[in-house]
């Protein structure tokens, strides 16, 4: 048997819906932002440390949004149910927060592949500095030559 709320109850649950909400819209227009700045980012501008710091800021935003994503549907319920003016734009929010996720996953993979070549970069680098050290090593001993000591 479903409980009954009083009014005051479902008006602190809208307040906590509109709240939530806002949140979600604050958090969508920051991950905006960072799309942006990476979209104006060219990609020989970064390093590779700033490659690595990006990568991991992207995970972290696509787990975010996937926390975002599995509490937009449950939200649309209640909304439904107790303030069916404020769910109009949720399914907007959904799908904005589906194209950032797809967005970020893009510069993710693109980030990849950056760190891909400049560690391939590296390891040809660090292979052609052995091959030289081995054909000039420091502890190589001169043959020795002859020497004239009769004069």
């Amino acid at each position: 048997m479903p409980a009954t709320l009083s009014q005051s109850e479902i008006e602190e649950r809208v307040v906590i819906l509109r709240r939530f909400r806002e949140a979600l819209l604050r958090r969508r227009e920051r991950f905006s932002r960072y799309i942006e700045m990476l979209e104006r980012q060219a990609p020989g501008e970064t390093s590779t440390d700033q490659i690595e710091i990006h990568v991991e800021m992207e995970q972290a935003i696509i787990h975010e949004i996937a926390s975002f994503e599995q509490v937009i549907e449950p939200l649309q319920l209640m909304y439904r149910e107790h303030d069916p003016d404020g769910a109009a734009d949720l399914p907007h929010l959904k799908t904005a927060f589906e194209r950032t996720r797809n967005q970020v996953l893009r510069h993710t993979i693109r980030s990849r592949e950056l760190l891909k070549q400049e560690i391939s970069s590296l390891r040809s680098e660090i292979s052609s500095l052995r091959i030289m050290r081995r054909n000039q090593s420091l502890y190589a001993i001169p043959e020795p030559t002859a020497v004239d000591i009769s004069a």
